[in-house]
């Protein structure tokens, strides 16, 4: 019987994995579920704590209000942090299916830029300080549009112990800003405006077409139902996980996936194991390769839907100050953006694409 030829389904998968926590079952049990549910759930109990809270006193926001519109945080998502982003983005759309070398490189760079976006979004929701609405919904199509376009698509283009290590990355941080944004949009689709400033003359935000305040609530259950689901994608897998190394345990998985019981498997090394594991993933991802030009139409259509959406959203806001470059954090951004591009664009005009 052949083996199948999907990396989750194969039997040399589930073998070597299996092997790696045959020794101690219970505790790759536990870490595996604490892995998953620990950010999950420590945001969740913080975010819903917050939402308990008093609601902030509206003066706070008084010296950012304009007749209409309001003051931006151009230290959040001013000009600078913007294109910086946006050249990243463009760096990554001409990268992964020509420079395969450049692909780590840019993953990594952006990485840090996606932590820096998290944090800026909890700092936002957790201080007592004035944020409005549009302004999280700003950050958080940043920072979903830029994961689904360079860091998902490098994770899946590759396969060898650096995509898994950012990978590892990646799965943490994805983890804990499920819960941030299902928070806020279902806080939003419940209350209207509550805990977030109302931008004077009503909130907008384009998602397929301009949503204003009178549909604000109404489209806030949809975006609250997806990310809902979303949560629940990594907690299903964690169970899944759990459930595999139980039957495994006790001897119930069927034959086919049980644990091959060789004296030198047993005496493997952890690092050897999971070594033949990369290997085993790199083969069946050069078997069965991602297709690269849809990966990229499907990015161009991210990146074209995020950049209209994150300015749109701005305009119809009225957001001021946002639309200079003065600030020492906006212009160190806009250098590692355009470095990066810059970078890119020397190395194709070199020759050195991977086709």
């Amino acid at each position: 019987m052949q083996p199948k030829q999907t990396l989750l389904f194969h039997d040399d998968f589930w073998q070597g994995f299996v092997k790696l926590s045959c020794r101690h079952q219970a505790a790759a049990v536990v870490a595996a579920t604490a892995l998953t549910f620990t950010p999950v759930g420590l945001l969740t109990w913080a975010l819903a704590t917050h939402a308990q809270g008093t609601v902030p006193d509206s003066d706070i926001c008084n010296n950012r209000y304009l007749m209409r519109g309001f003051t931006g945080n151009s230290d959040v998502y001013g000009l600078g942090i913007r294109l910086g982003i946006y050249l990243q983005w463009l760096a990554s759309l001409i990268a992964n299916p020509l420079l395969e070398r450049e692909r780590a490189t840019m993953a990594g760079s952006y990485l840090t830029f996606s932590l820096a976006l998290a944090i800026a979004v909890l700092l936002l929701a957790f201080q007592h300080d004035c944020a409005f609405t549009s302004e999280i919904i700003i950050v958080l199509t940043i920072f979903w549009g830029g994961t689904l376009l360079v860091m998902v698509p490098f994770v899946q283009l590759l396969a060898d112990i650096a995509t898994t290590g950012l990978g590892l990355a990646l799965i943490p941080l994805i983890l804990s800003m499920l819960p941030v944004s299902a928070w806020f949009w279902l806080r939003l689709a419940l209350y209207g405006e509550l805990d977030f400033a109302a931008t004077p003359g009503g909130t907008s935000f384009f998602l397929l077409a301009r949503i204003t305040s009178q549909h604000l609530q109404a489209v806030s259950w949809f975006m609250a139902l997806l990310c809902l689901i979303l949560c629940v994608i990594p907690v299903f897998s964690s169970i899944c996980l759990c459930l595999v190394l139980f039957l495994d345990w006790v001897g119930q998985r069927p034959a086919e996936w049980r644990v091959d019981q060789e004296e030198k498997a047993s005496k493997d090394k952890i690092l050897d194991r999971l070594q033949r594991l990369m290997k085993r993933r790199a083969e069946v991802m050069k078997e069965n390769p991602p297709q690269k030009w849809p990966m990229v139409m499907s990015g161009t259509l991210i990146a074209s839907w995020s950049i209209i959406a994150v300015e749109l959203t701005l305009v119809w806001n009225s957001v001021k100050g946002v639309y200079n470059v003065r600030s020492t954090g906006q212009i160190i951004a806009l250098v590692v953006g355009l470095g990066i591009l810059v970078k890119v664009l020397w190395l194709l005009r070199h020759g050195r694409a991977s086709g």
